[in-house]
């Protein structure tokens, strides 16, 4: 006989109560209206775990996550697409901007 075991993989969310002060929860509810608005639902709960985690990003904290390819990272594709001076790279033109002689002629 062939035994066969499945596992489950059951992901356990702790759950935690905090108190917010009416204005934020007002700030809260306006950027859920915008966010609606712009065609992205999302809840309050699901929110602050997207705040939350963009602030800890942000600081450098990273929890088991793999990260993003720099092709397929957000900020660097709204770089690439945000400039278009005719001029193949810019920053071969720093040096000459920032360091020039301004007296020497």
């Amino acid at each position: 006989m062939l035994a066969c075991q499945i596992f489950y993989l059951i992901e356990v969310s702790m759950m935690s109560s905090i108190r917010v002060s009416k204005k934020h929860v007002e700030l809260l509810d306006r950027l859920i209206a915008v966010l609606l608005l712009r065609g992205k639902k999302i809840s309050k709960k699901d929110l602050i775990g997207k705040i939350i985690e963009d602030a800890a990003a942000s600081e450098g904290i990273i929890l088991d996550e793999e990260t993003v390819p720099l092709e397929k990272d957000i900020a660097w594709l709204c770089l690439e697409e945000s400039f278009d001076f005719g001029i193949p790279d810019l920053s071969e033109n720093v040096d000459k901007y920032l360091y020039e002689d301004k007296g020497a002629t």
